[in-house]
């Protein structure tokens, strides 16, 4: 009898010092650690799921989630749990209010699984997302801004990566190149422009890829678009790495043919129409080349 006491006192030590390691490993998990028996109530409870309820451990444990908050469980967390007590492990994210702040939870509830196949309770995990979603909505919400910014400019604007292939187009540039952006994001550059096109640009786009901002004017006499500054910024990390770069192209057609109407006013004369002397010596300088 005595070797008996001995052997379960042993044993009980040794079960005791398994808890006390279990809860020391799940108390330094920034993580809500549980585990709820058939009839939903808590049978573990790390510190961070007992901070939720504010409430010691030995008060949250044989409690249920309605008898710890004084209100109805959110219908879509309830029906979660039920699937998990059915068998079918469940991930998902829900809302609840915390100190009078509303967080994000990302959940997961595991079942334990007996030999028969029986489910004996559920495992809990979960994660409070709260800042990474804000931070996920705000950069969405910047996102969708910017977008809507590169459809309100009178301008083609198109984004690369360091991998030479588009990010991002307008619809201005869909039209301009005649495809859809949907056939264009994720194509190479030189999948996407002609050939001849592609030629006039490369080494200019290779200059913005090495890091440097440049602008330069092309010319296509036999479009209605005839002349197009073009305009190439390099995109950075925070660390300062390069990341692609950014096109923006803009139609000056009109300010072409304006400036030369311009010109050639000041160069003849009002009454007659003819050249003058500075109209003269242009025509002259043309004649020499």
């Amino acid at each position: 009898v005595g070797r008996d006491a001995t052997a379960r006192k042993q044993v009980e030590m040794r079960l005791a010092a398994s808890e006390r390691f279990l809860r020391q490993i799940t108390d330094s998990v920034p993580a809500r650690i549980a585990y709820l028996d058939q009839s939903r109530r808590y049978r573990f409870a790390n510190r961070t799921q007992a901070e939720r309820f504010g409430r010691p451990r030995d008060e949250v444990l044989g409690q249920t989630r309605r008898e710890l908050l004084h209100q109805d469980t959110d219908p879509r967390v309830r029906m979660h749990a039920d699937l998990a007590l059915a068998g079918q492990p469940q991930r998902f994210e829900f809302d609840e209010e915390v100190g009078g702040r509303l967080r994000r939870i990302d959940s997961q509830l595991i079942p334990d699984m007996a030999e028969d196949g029986t489910v004996r309770g559920i495992f809990m995990i979960g994660v409070d997302i709260t800042e990474r979603s804000e931070t996920e909505h705000e950069l969405l919400r910047q996102t969708a801004t910017l977008r809507s910014m590169a459809e309100v400019i009178p301008a083609l604007v198109a984004v690369v990566g360091t991998d030479w292939r588009y990010r991002f187009v307008n619809s201005a540039f869909e039209r301009w190149i005649g495809t859809a952006r949907d056939q264009v994001i994720g194509r190479r550059v030189q999948e996407v422009l002609p050939p001849a096109e592609f030629a006039r640009v490369q080494s200019q786009q290779a200059r913005a890829m090495a890091g440097e901002s440049l602008s330069y004017e092309l010319h296509y006499p036999e479009r209605t678009v005839q002349h197009v500054t073009v305009s190439h910024i390099p995109l950075r990390l925070d660390s300062g790495a390069l990341d692609g770069f950014v096109t923006v192209a803009q139609d000056i057609t009109h300010h072409r043919r304006e400036a030369l109407r311009l010109l050639d006013l000041s160069q003849r004369d009002a009454l007659t129409g003819l050249l003058n002397r500075a109209g003269f010596e242009a025509w002259l300088q043309q004649q020499g080349k």
